[in-house]
């Protein structure tokens, strides 16, 4: 069976946007214009075009360090043998619907030793340890494993480093 090549969804100046766009979202569309070339009307038509179709969306990102929410934490969860697919679906759903109470950013169903990947920032020690144990006592949870950040680099958010100081 042939391969199908997938067809391009973004063209050079889209990639070119984003770039500016990922750097600073408050760059003017004047200026964006000015570094590639073109009219600011051509940027705001790939402007739209972008956020039309789902590749651009706003968030307010908050720098969650700065709000006291200190502890960032991985916690791999093994779903018990013999539970079947619906425990997949059944901990999806738990867990997307208690997001918020348990300070959980993001979630991750993988291949491996573990099932799925739990990313918590959340206040301090005993929050994180409170959620920990919440997320242990569901139904589908038969083990967990948690590890503790000590520093992080994150991709793609235009952060000073004064502000954001790593190891790396």
């Amino acid at each position: 069976m042939a391969h199908r090549r997938k067809e391009r969804i973004i063209d050079e100046k889209d990639e070119q946007i984003i770039k500016f766009l990922k750097q600073n979202p408050k760059t003017s569309h004047k200026a964006i214009a000015d570094k590639i070339g073109v009219s600011r009307q051509t940027i705001q038509k790939h402007i739209r075009k972008l956020e039309e179709s789902g590749i651009i969306r706003h968030a307010v990102i908050t720098d969650d360090k700065k709000l006291g929410k200190d502890i960032t934490a991985f916690i791999l969860l093994e779903i018990g043998s013999g539970k079947g697919v619906r425990s997949f679906y059944g901990l999806q759903r738990e867990l997307k619907s208690q997001m918020d109470e348990l300070d959980i950013l993001e979630f991750h169903v993988v291949a491996g030793q573990e099932d799925v990947i739990v990313k918590m920032r959340t206040w301090n020690i005993n929050s994180f340890e409170r959620n920990l144990i919440k997320i242990s006592e569901m139904e589908w949870v038969s083990r967990t494993r948690s590890m503790i950040c000590t520093s992080s680099v994150e991709h793609s958010i235009n952060i000073e480093e004064k502000d954001n100081p790593s190891l790396f």
